[in-house]
């Protein structure tokens, strides 16, 4: 089931490809995926890194810069604990009690689904039946790394770096409010899920090119292909999307990284396409009078 669980948010940076309602080019930042947070009462430097939930490669975040800044702090946040035995019975609880596919009402629409899922995902139409529309989309995540030997999660290498400091891990949210965050979204409705299956091909283009973005720490070109506009989804849904799934989340953790980091040395880990753009949890830190300085070496 964590497998499931993991590449969530990594279909939704996939197809979050939305307008901000500005140039990329407006903010520039360094390419890193490491920044150190400074200022008001964060006395003692905290450090923030770009995760991606699924890379082909781990040779980013075995750099030397990732390590030292580990060794400069005492705990670990990540968007959320999604390692812990409690939080993964939830999210599995979450998945089961979703609408299963057969009992969907629009039977031309589910044979759709079926014929797609069976044709990408190498799934049966029994098994497809007995799966609910989050379970598919998961999956999909999985799917897009098929050109990896072994797709890697930065969030699990993180916490094995963090073993011998401090192995609570923390969350700036719940599993419970990132899958309502999902939920709210619509992303993984009927309609967006088929979706998201005719156009699997180009997901798994976008994936790779994604993947050489984050090994080359270009967090900017990362964010434009994010923020590239869609011909697929209607102008509303996306903003819908974009303003549920980054620009709350990001305000949601920007209110809290300040106290946490006055508090205690810490490294925040969250999805790096989180990191750029206007409201970008960078920007956002900066606004509210913090230093946040890229971390080359």
């Amino acid at each position: 089931m964590k497998k499931l669980i993991l590449p969530i948010m990594l279909v939704i940076s996939n197809f979050a490809i939305a307008k901000d309602n500005i140039s990329n080019s407006e903010i520039k930042l360094k390419n890193s995926l490491l920044w150190k947070i400074t200022g008001n009462e964060i006395t003692q430097p905290s450090y923030l890194y770009g995760t991606m939930h699924l890379i082909c490669d781990k040779t980013t975040f075995e750099k030397d810069k990732v390590q030292k800044a580990v060794d400069k702090t005492s705990q670990l946040y990540l968007e959320v604990d999604m390692f812990n035995p409690e939080a993964m019975q939830s999210a599995m609880n979450i998945l089961l009690e979703d609408q299963k596919i057969k009992d969907i009402n629009d039977q031309t629409k589910k044979a759709q689904l079926l014929s797609l899922a069976s044709k990408h995902l190498g799934m049966s139409s029994s098994m497809i039946e007995n799966t609910t529309l989050m379970t598919i989309f998961s999956m999909m995540a999985y799917k897009a790394t098929d050109g990896c030997a072994v797709p890697t999660s930065v969030e699990e290498a993180l916490i094995g770096m963090f073993k011998e400091i401090n192995p609570k891990v923390f969350g700036l949210e719940t599993i419970e409010q990132q899958m309502k965050f999902v939920t709210d979204s619509g992303v993984a409705n009927l309609d967006n899920t088929i979706t998201g299956l005719e156009e699997f091909s180009e997901m798994k283009v976008i994936y790779k090119e994604m993947n050489e973005y984050y090994q080359s720490e270009n967090i900017s070109a990362l964010y434009t292909i994010m923020i590239k506009p869609s011909d697929v989804y209607s102008q509303e849904f996306i903003d819908k999307m974009m303003e549920v799934l980054l620009v709350q989340r990001n305000k949601n953790w920007v209110e809290q990284i300040p106290e946490i980091a006055s508090q205690s040395q810490t490294f925040f880990g969250v999805g790096a396409g989180h990191l750029p753009g206007k409201n970008g949890v960078i920007n956002l830190l900066r606004q509210a009078g913090y230093t946040v300085e890229a971390v080359m070496d």
